[in-house]
């Protein structure tokens, strides 16, 4: 009940935050609405801007051409005298000259399709190789409505369809006369302005952006683009009802606030001085909150789907979490002692991934619990064994050392050099065998191995060589003692059976990798079938911990590899083992991997 009361209680306050973010949404809105719209007017300025940039760099060229006179001294000289009646030569030279210029100007500019010079005199100079005649009658035509208008600058034609030599497109003609000093007129300057391309550049500038965007020439458009509009809209009417609005209304310089067609919205007009041209934008109100109301729409959706997501959670959680946790804790709280622990059932039971993961490791609690104080009795047996082994191993030492000095001496007055050093070394092996450390240098065990070496040489008559590869830092490192010369032994015992080499040689190496010190006892000798290969490094990986309980017959026969790798496992753990690798005929490597341990005086530190 306490807890059905805890969950209500936290989901009536989940509903009131939500219900909190709903108005704050709400308020964020309107404080957010009119801020909204000053940074979209101000984004709308430099998109203005941005538009007459780019007329400015892509009809840079108009400037240069309308005053190509003032700055050209070669090219006022030849308009000035273009009544002159001049020689042929000359005449050629003053066209050639005017061409290269205009093409060398109208180059660097692509919306430009072609410039022209048209003088008094009839002379036409272009940056094309020819000027068709019709197209001459179209200057004209224009130029005479223009004065009847009562128009001194630059005037503008309607877009039309070329009428020359070029491709074929949509161009419309920028005419401009050339006065002289005392305003007589000296030539007019035609230049096509391709239409497509320079429809291209505004949008490239525009990008991104909303409205409606008009180039005026006087009350004239010249250009026209609806940023936003339908593809069929456009295209059913070229000119839309909304562009009509800003045509027929007269805006002053600057931004306007008005209203088109029921919408609200806000104008910026602006006259670019390089063109002549008028840049009229339009954008509505609507457009410009498009974001935040879209925005808007996302939180309040993303509130509903959070409403509806905790109420499939609470229901998914009370299924699927709390009704096992409660049945769980039930059965838990039963049991009133570590011995009464049982495994608790929950199969056919619906829980959660976590609740299932959590139930799994209370069994397994359990169950390692019952492994731990198994492997401790049979670790505790195994002890007892071998202890009572060591101990009968090492009756009367003192007696068999007396003996053994005893038969060394005999041998050394008898001149026998051999048994005095087999029995010096047996000694010492002895010895070292009963000292009562666990832990001993790794110098010490090869010195054992060593002496162990000399005793097989005199049995084997120098057919053994044996060679050490220990770096002197790892001479002083802690292991557990006895274990190089039982696999040693095995060597001996394999390497030299019927069907063996007569020479064999063995190598003895360590190094360290990582936290662990790496021991590897090689020979050539004759090898391991592969199928024992295999049943032998069975053994020695599924043997853990000392998991098995050795009575002391088996002991003394396991006293090589699965000895010591158990002795390994005791002492340092399940990922410090014995490996062996062997190829029939080559040779056998046997690869011991301990722990690299820090020592006191009976107490081991890892």
């Amino acid at each position: 009940m306490k807890k059905d009361y805890k969950e209500s209680k936290i989901f009536m306050w989940i509903i009131i935050v939500l219900f909190i973010g709903f108005a704050v949404i709400i308020s964020s809105y309107f404080s957010k609405r009119e801020d909204i719209i000053q940074s979209e007017v101000n984004r709308m300025e430099n998109s203005s801007d941005s538009v007459e940039a780019s007329l400015n760099n892509s009809l840079g060229c108009m400037e240069t051409l309308n005053q190509i006179h003032y700055f050209d001294f070669t090219a006022r000289k030849i308009l000035l005298t273009d009544q002159v009646m001049d020689d042929k030569k000359t005449k050629f030279e003053e066209t050639m000259y005017m061409d290269n210029a205009l093409k060398h100007i109208v180059g660097l500019y692509s919306v430009v399709a072609q410039a022209a010079i048209i003088t008094e005199k009839g002379n036409v100079y272009s940056n094309q190789a020819s000027v068709f005649e019709k197209y001459l009658d179209f200057v004209q035509e224009e130029k005479s409505a223009n004065i009847r208008n009562g128009f001194t600058g630059t005037y503008y034609t309607q877009p039309y369809e070329r009428c020359s030599n070029l491709a074929a497109g949509k161009v419309f003609t920028a005419i401009h006369p050339i006065y002289a000093y005392l305003n007589s007129e000296l030539a007019v300057i035609c230049v096509d302005i391709d239409y497509n391309a320079l429809e291209k550049v505004v949008k490239d500038s525009i990008k991104g952006q909303d409205g409606c965007y008009i180039l005026f020439y006087g009350d004239r458009p010249v250009i026209k683009i609806d940023e936003g509009e339908s593809p069929e809209s456009t295209a059913r009417n070229p000119v839309s009802e909304l562009s009509r609005k800003v045509m027929n209304k007269k805006y002053p310089y600057g931004t306007t606030k008005t209203m088109i067609n029921g919408e609200k919205g806000y104008v910026i007009k602006k006259y670019n001085m390089i063109t002549g041209l008028t840049i009229v934008q339009f954008e509505s109100e609507r457009q410009m909150l498009s974001t935040l109301n879209k925005s808007n729409q996302v939180n309040v959706f993303l509130m509903i789907g959070v409403l509806i997501t905790i109420l499939v959670f609470f229901l998914w959680t009370n299924v699927m979490v709390t009704r096992p946790l409660t049945y769980f804790e039930r059965k838990i709280s039963n049991y009133t002692s570590p011995e009464s622990l049982q495994i608790v059932n929950y199969e056919g039971m619906r829980t959660s991934k976590s609740v299932h993961s959590v139930m799994i490791s209370y069994n397994n609690l359990v169950r390692q619990i019952n492994n731990y104080i198994e492997k401790e009795i049979i670790y505790e047996k195994n002890q007892r064994t071998t202890q009572a082994i060591a101990l009968r191993y090492q009756i009367n030492p003192h007696f068999l050392f007396n003996t053994l000095n005893v038969i060394g001496s005999i041998a050394e007055l008898e001149n026998v050099p051999d048994v005095v050093e087999v029995t010096q070394n047996l000694s010492m092996i002895m010895r070292y065998n009963v000292r009562g450390t666990k832990f001993v240098k790794l110098k010490d065990e090869i010195n054992i191995v060593d002496a162990y070496i000399k005793i097989q040489k005199v049995r084997f008559r120098d057919n053994i060589e044996v060679q050490y590869d220990v770096p002197e830092s790892l001479m002083n490192e802690r292991i557990i003692k006895f274990i190089l010369q039982p696999l040693l032994e095995n060597v001996f015992k394999h390497a030299y059976s019927k069907g063996g080499k007569e020479q064999i040689h063995v190598r003895i190496s360590a190094k360290r990798r990582d936290q662990y010190l790496i021991i590897n006892l090689q020979d050539d000798g004759k090898g391991i079938e592969n199928n024992q290969l295999t049943e032998i490094n069975h053994i020695l990986q599924n043997e853990t911990d000392s998991q098995t309980v050795l009575d002391e017959e088996e002991w003394s026969k396991s006293i090589g590899l699965k000895n010591v790798n158990a002795r390994i496992k005791n002492y340092y753990g399940n990922e410090c083992f014995i490996r062996v690798r062997s190829v029939v005929s080559s040779g056998t490597n046997v690869e011991i991997r301990l722990k690299c341990l820090g020592f006191e005086e009976g107490k081991v530190i890892r």
